[in-house]
C-alpha cells in the first residue's frame, strides 16, 4: 500500500472491531457544536494521557481527551517499563554509571533512520525532566536493580531491557541498565505488570484537573476542518455516559481484555458484544477544538486486515494491546492528507529468558540452520525468526538444558503468565530423540543441516572461537548429552504466544509532533504521539521504549499545539 496520503473511503477501513472513520468534512463558521476545548486529544493511553496533562499544566487551556473505551489503553496493559536513562536518579541511587552520550550511542543501533540524532539527544536530555514530571502524579522510580537476563524484572525495578550487554553494542557505548519499571503505587499493585501503577495516577490526575474533560466511552469517526483547511475538532459518537448501556460496555471490555481469555481464544465474543453497543447506542456529537487536535489513539496491531495488506509477514503475530489499537488514528490523519512511514513495520516477541538456561540453547528455522544470538532482546528474535524463517523456529537443548530450564520454570519468583507460557511451551510443545537425526525427523527438519549446525556450534565453542552470532561465551554449552529436545517457539503455538505491536505510523515533525502531508508540510491544527506515529521504536523495538517515546512525544505535542494559543500561554 502507498506510503502518501489516502483519499477514498475504503481506504478508512478498521477493520471489523474497529472504529469506522469517515472523510473528514469541511465546516463553516456557523456550525453548532456539542462541546468545545482548546485542545482535543484522541486516546487516553499514555501518550494521550500525557498530552491532556501537559497542556492544561496552563489553567487557561481547556482540554477534552476521550477514550474509546475507560482510558489507559496498552500502556495499563503493559509492564509499566520506561527506557530512561543518561543518569537517571535511580541510576545515580544505586551507583550505576550512564551518560547522555552513551545513551544516544547505543539508542542509534536500536533506532536506525527512524529517527535523527537530533532526536535521540533531546530525548535523552530530557529523562530526567521526564522522571520529576511523574513523581508530581506520585509515580516512584528506584531500586533494587538485577543483572539477571529477563524479558521482565518480578522482584526489580531496575534493570538491562535491552541489548545493552551484547557485543555490538559494548562497542559504542559501556551497558547501563536503563530498564525503569515503575514501582507500586500505595495500596495498590507489586504482585504483577506495573501499568497500573503508571496509569492508574495518571488517569485519577485527569479526572481531578478542572480545566480537562475526559469523556469515556467516546470514539472519534472523524476530523472537522474549517474553511482555511486547518483541523478545528471532531465528530464523535458516545455511549450515554452513566447508562445501562456504558455500564455494559465497561463489564465487557474488562472481561476482554483478560490475557488468560484472551490466549484461549474466548475474548472475542465480548469485544463483538461491546461493538454492538457502541454502533447502536453511540451518540453522534461534534467537538470544536480551537488550537488543535492530537491524535494518540495508538497503532493497528488489533486490525487485522490492515496488518495483512501492509505488513503480511506478521500477519500471524499475536496482538498486544487492546482493541482500540484499531489504526483509527492513522485512519484519521490519513483523511486529511497526512502521510505514513514504515506501517510495515512489527515488532513481534519471542524471549529465550525466562527460563535463563534457554539463551544456552540453539535457535534453528524449518531449513535446521541457526537463526539468531540467543541472548538478544526478544524483538530481535521475533524478527529474525519472521524475515528469515516465516515465524516457525525451535529451540534445540540436551538433556542437562532440558532438566535445567525445567528446573527454572518451577522458580516462585515468575510471574503467573510466565509460569503459564513457559509450562506450556516445557510440556505441550516440546519434543524428544535420542539422536539429532530423530528428532530433526520429528519436528520436520532436515536431519542433516540440523546435525551439522549443532556440530559446528561446538566445535567452535571446544576450538575456542568465538561464536558466529555474538553470543557472550558465558552462555555457549555444547549440546552433546541425549536425549535432544527441541521446543517449539513457532507463531501458531497458542499458549506460548508470540506477540507483537505495530511501530509505524503517520509521519510527524521531530520538533512539534504535527502530521506531515506526502511533501513533508505541517497539516494545521493536526499532531500525533504514541504509537499512531512514527517515533523511537519504529525501527527495533526494546522494552520500555515504546512507553517513553509515548510520554515524550505526547509531550512535544501538547506543546505544540497549545503554542497556538498565543496570549493564552503563561
Amino acid at each position: 500500500m502507498s506510503e502518501t496520503a489516502a483519499t477514498a473511503l475504503d481506504s478508512f477501513d478498521t477493520g471489523r472491531t474497529g472504529t469506522p472513520i469517515g472523510p473528514a468534512l469541511t465546516v463553516g463558521h456557523a456550525e453548532r457544536w456539542d462541546d468545545e476545548c482548546d485542545l482535543l486529544v484522541v486516546g487516553c493511553g499514555l501518550a494521550g494521557a500525557t498530552s491532556a496533562l501537559k497542556a492544561a499544566e496552563n489553567p487557561a487551556v481547556t482540554v477534552i481527551v476521550i477514550d474509546r473505551f475507560d482510558g489507559g489503553g496498552s500502556s495499563q496493559q503493559s509492564g509499566g517499563v520506561l527506557y530512561l536513562g543518561g543518569g537517571t536518579p535511580a541510576q545515580q541511587e544505586l551507583g550505576l554509571t550512564d551518560t547522555v552520550e552513551g545513551m544516544v550511542n547505543y539508542l542509534s543501533l536500536e533506532t536506525g533512520n527512524a529517527v535523527s540524532r537530533d532526536a535521540l539527544e533531546r530525548f535523552s536530555r530530557d529523562n530526567n525532566a521526564i522522571i520529576a514530571w511523574l513523581e508530581r502524579f506520585g509515580i516512584r522510580f528506584g531500586g533494587p536493580a538485577t543483572e539477571a537476563k529477563t524479558s521482565y524484572p518480578s522482584r526489580d525495578y531496575l534493570y538491562y531491557s535491552g541489548n545493552e550487554r551484547l557485543r555490538e553494542s559494548t562497542a559504542v557505548a559501556p551497558p547501563a541498565p536503563r530498564g525503569h519499571r515503575v514501582k507500586p503505587r500505595p495500596g495498590g499493585g507489586g504482585s504483577g505488570l506495573s501499568g497500573d501503577d503508571l496509569m492508574i495516577p495518571l488517569k485519577n490526575a485527569l479526572d481531578a484537573a478542572p480545566n480537562i474533560d475526559f469523556q469515556r466511552r467516546t470514539s472519534a469517526t472523524r476530523l472537522l476542518r474549517d474553511v482555511s483547511g486547518r483541523v478545528c475538532g471532531a465528530e464523535v459518537r458516545q455511549i450515554p455516559p452513566g447508562s445501562i448501556a456504558a455500564r455494559l460496555h465497561r463489564k465487557l471490555m474488562q472481561a476482554n481484555g483478560n490475557m488468560t481469555l484472551a490466549m484461549l481464544g474466548i475474548s472475542r465474543p465480548m469485544l463483538l458484544a461491546a461493538l454492538a453497543i457502541e454502533r447502536s447506542k453511540g451518540r453522534p456529537r461534534r467537538i470544536r477544538a480551537r488550537d488543535g487536535v492530537v491524535l494518540a489513539s495508538g497503532g493497528y496491531m488489533h486490525n487485522r486486515r490492515m496488518l495483512a495488506e501492509e505488513s503480511p509477514t506478521y500477519r500471524h503475530v499475536a496482538p498486544m494491546g487492546t482493541a482500540g489499537d484499531d489504526g483509527s488514528g492513522i485512519m484519521l490523519g490519513r483523511s486529511v492528507g497526512g502521510a505514513c512511514a514504515r506501517l510495515e513495520t512489527v515488532s513481534a516477541w519471542r524471549f529465550l529468558y525466562p527460563p535463563a538456561g534457554w539463551s544456552k540453547g540453539v535457535l534453528v528455522g524449518p531449513d535446521g540452520e541457526r537463526i539468531v544470538n540467543e541472548e538478544a532482546y526478544g524483538a530481535r528474535t521475533g524478527a529474525a525468526m519472521f524475515e528469515r524463517a516465516g515465524g516457525r523456529a525451535w529451540l534445540v537443548l540436551d538433556d542437562p538444558l532440558l532438566k535445567l530450564t525445567r528446573r527454572q520454570a518451577k522458580d516462585r519468583a515468575l510471574l503467573g503468565y510466565q509460569r503459564m507460557t513457559i509450562g506450556a511451551a516445557l510440556s505441550l510443545y516440546t519434543k524428544s530423540a535420542p539422536t539429532l537425526a530423530g528428532l530433526a525427523r520429528k519436528i520436520g527438519l532436515p536431519s542433516d543441516t540440523l546435525t551439522q549446525t549443532i556440530l559446528q556450534y561446538n566445535g567452535d565453542i571446544e576450538s575456542g572461537r568465538p561464536d558466529q552470532f555474538g553470543k557472550a561465551s558465558t552462555l555457549c554449552t555444547p549440546i552433546l548429552k541425549p536425549p535432544f529436545s527441541a521446543v517449539d517457539l513457532s507463531h501458531y503455538t497458542r499458549l506460548n504466544p508470540l506477540l507483537g505491536i505495530t511501530v509505524g505510523g503517520l509521519k510527524v515533525d521531530e520538533t512539534s509532533g504535527a502530521v506531515l502531508d506526502e511533501n513533508e508540510r505541517p497539516i494545521a491544527g493536526l499532531f500525533a504521539a504514541g504509537r499512531t506515529a512514527v517515533g523511537l521504536p519504529s525501527n527495533l523495538y526494546v522494552s520500555g521504549l515504546s512507553l517513553s517515546d509515548c510520554l515524550w512525544s505526547g509531550w512535544r505535542a501538547a506543546e505544540a499545539a497549545t503554542a497556538a494559543g498565543g496570549s493564552r500561554l503563561s
